[in-house]
């Protein structure tokens, strides 16, 4: 899961969820558990257009559904996490 996916998938070659602008934590963690989404790439981009930036969607996740990431990578500015349990 991606804020930018033709960017992702060109580095991996893997299948990309686009990240939604979505700050409900549960309907994001629904649409993870749905596309059966295994990493998810977090960037900090301070003038993004899409609101709530996908840094502030990701942490209200986070409040709620912490255990179920584990984070694999930290960047000065993008952050990837596994997701541990995708069906939980």
């Amino acid at each position: 899961m991606a804020r930018e996916p033709e960017f992702v998938f060109h580095s991996t070659q893997r299948r990309v969820v686009w990240f939604p602008p979505v700050f409900g934590p549960k309907v994001l963690m629904e649409g993870i558990r749905r596309h059966r989404v295994s990493v998810i790439v977090v960037a900090h981009h301070p003038y993004s257009h899409w609101l709530p930036r996908e840094d502030v969607c990701f942490r209200s996740r986070l409040r709620v559904y912490g255990s179920e990431f584990r984070l694999s990578h930290q960047g000065p500015d993008n952050w990837v996490y596994e997701v541990v349990s995708p069906n939980g």
